[in-house]
């Protein structure tokens, strides 16, 4: 991370990964800070918090979630996020994940 980012707040929330405060200052709208606690819970993980942010309309955790799901190999994972994400599976959850990666 640029010296410049860890000087914000933001910044250094996820340098310390402060995952409660990234998420705090993301519900309050602060799309950098949104994105930041994406990038941490997709380096945790962190599926289900992924998922939920996702369904929220996270449109980042989505993407970082068909990536996580795509990586385990979790094809019926992958249809199921791509379904409620609106795409639909015309040949398999894979090209439907490629969508969702993309």
């Amino acid at each position: 991370m640029p010296w410049r980012a860890r000087s914000t707040p933001v910044g250094l929330l996820a340098e310390r990964g402060d995952l409660a405060g990234l998420a705090a200052r993301a519900d309050d709208g602060d799309s950098h800070a949104a994105r930041e606690l994406v990038g941490l819970l997709a380096k945790h993980g962190d599926v289900d918090t992924l998922r939920a942010r996702a369904d929220e309309g996270d449109v980042d955790a989505a993407r970082e979630l068909a990536g996580l799901l795509a990586g385990r190999g979790d094809l019926d994972g992958l249809g199921v996020q791509a379904q409620q994400q609106g795409v639909q599976l015309r040949s398999s959850p894979v090209v439907a994940a490629a969508w969702l990666i993309a």
